[in-house]
């Protein structure tokens, strides 16, 4: 797409970008799209499809190893429906004082995400369909973490988040 006018290049962007307000991450003020595949990208995926199936595999094994080490923790991963085979393209635990853990992975050098923060709901092009307040998912949106997941994660990187978030959890629970 090619156009001299700057305010329309700007909402095609946003639009291709999940609807996401330029400037920020986590606001949208479009319902958008996420549109940025193109030819390369493609191309290079198709030769990495046959090999899909053994990384969901190893994540789901790292997810096994995740939900052993935090298990009866404060942590708790999302659940998988019994009737589901999930792929665990993020391991999403909800944390209390998600603050505190969040700074205790920082200070250890661990990588992590947020998705969804802002709940959507509260997003502009979607808050006419929310009529009354939803506060599981707002409570949610206040305690979830994405902690680090891919295919090749080693067993031992994955203790070593364990017992940073154990740590953190427990001298949370101390101070409060």
């Amino acid at each position: 797409m090619t156009t001299r006018d700057a305010a329309l290049a700007e909402r095609i962007r946003s639009l291709g970008n999940h609807g996401r307000t330029p400037g920020t991450w986590h606001r949208h003020d479009l319902a958008g799209s996420n549109s940025r595949l193109d030819a390369l990208q493609a191309a290079i995926l198709s030769t990495k499809l046959p090999r899909l199936e053994h990384w969901n595999e190893l994540r789901r094994a790292a997810d096994a190893t995740y939900r052993q080490l935090l298990a009866g923790s404060a942590a708790e991963l999302l659940a998988t429906d019994a009737n589901a085979v999930a792929v665990h393209h993020l391991e999403v635990a909800r944390v209390p004082r998600r603050p505190e853990i969040l700074e205790a992975l920082d200070a250890h050098g661990i990588g992590w995400g947020l998705h969804y923060p802002v709940p959507c709901h509260w997003q502009p092009p979607f808050e006419a369909f929310a009529n009354e307040p939803l506060p599981v998912v707002e409570r949610a949106a206040d305690e979830i973490v994405s902690l680090p997941m891919f295919p090749t994660i080693d067993p031992n990187a994955i203790e070593r988040v364990c017992t940073v978030l154990l740590a953190a959890l427990e001298g949370s629970e101390d101070d409060h």
